[in-house]
């Protein structure tokens, strides 16, 4: 299932139905030389995903449209733009348009399911797979470098940030640096990790993976570097997927937006939760 899908995960096999497609499209390179992608958005009854298909697989968006059911043979994940899992096709990935046997809920059905969000307490977290939304404040920043380093084409992730050889690309690249923080979001009810990549992570850490990585090449102390953000102590509203930690055995939340609380919004929001509470109480007692 979508919702199971993860940065990093390899050789994946996915169905899901298509809602939007999105043609080919050349891009430059700073080297001067052209590279070609394409991308579509998947979705089952779990998450919405995009696709992005490079170099000469881009083509196969040719042969969908939206409403067809797809099916990705051998595919991996890389972070999106908004710390979403994005899916790709390995250089042996195939793609499979209405096999037979296989259907899903309407597109309509799978979009009002995607979008929909409910507001949570923390300790209120219990399902892997749940997209919800928290507010609460840092209490804690896991101190890992606020970077990795991925192809600029294909999203995979690379080792080092000299040239390298892209085994899936299959030609030399400079690698790219994209941001990441892991932090504990605590509501006063409990607490939870959360880890934000790309964009999303360069919004909440206030500068760019490029920027953090050259000051972490003139700092060398990650512990000072983090203190000079200032995140500890900082109040969020996130919207995320929650997830399943193998290795500590907790839920976390992967997030796709972030912002800071709003002082009328908020009130609005509790004028709200107010009215519908006693709206049920009337309708109890009735």
């Amino acid at each position: 299932k979508l919702e199971e899908v993860e940065v990093g995960d390899e050789c994946l096999e996915v169905v899901g139905l298509v809602l939007e497609v999105q043609p080919v499209r050349e891009f430059s390179r700073s080297d001067g030389t052209t590279g070609r992608v394409a991308s579509f958005t998947l979705a089952d009854e779990t998450a919405a995903l995009r696709v992005s298909l490079w170099h000469e697989k881009a083509d196969l968006v040719s042969e969908i449209k939206p409403g067809d059911v797809v099916r990705l043979i051998d595919a991996y994940s890389s972070a999106g733009l908004h710390g979403l899992p994005e899916l790709h096709l390995d250089a042996t990935g195939r793609m499979e348009v209405n096999p037979p046997g296989v259907e899903l809920p309407p597109a309509e059905e799978l979009k009002q399911q995607s979008a929909t969000l409910k507001r949570v307490r923390i300790a209120e977290i219990q399902k892997e797979g749940e997209r919800i939304e928290i507010r609460g404040t840092v209490v804690h920043v896991f101190q890992r470098k606020p970077f990795f380093y991925t192809c600029p084409d294909c999203g995979r992730g690379v080792e080092g940030e000299a040239e390298i050889l892209c085994e899936n690309c299959g030609k030399p690249v400079v690698p790219e640096a994209r941001a990441v923080v892991s932090f504990l979001c605590d509501d006063g009810t409990g607490n939870v990790r959360v880890t934000l990549f790309g964009a999303l992570a360069e919004q909440l850490l206030g500068a760019g993976a490029q920027e953090l990585a050259q000051r972490l090449k003139e700092e060398t102390d990650i512990e000072g570097l983090y203190a000079g953000l200032g995140l500890v102590g900082r109040e969020v509203i996130v919207r995320g997927t929650v997830k399943y930690d193998r290795f500590t055995d907790l839920l976390e939340l992967r997030g796709f937006e972030i912002e800071t609380p709003d002082a009328r919004s908020e009130a609005e929001r509790l004028v709200e939760e107010i009215k519908a509470r006693k709206g049920q109480d009337r309708g109890g007692s009735e």
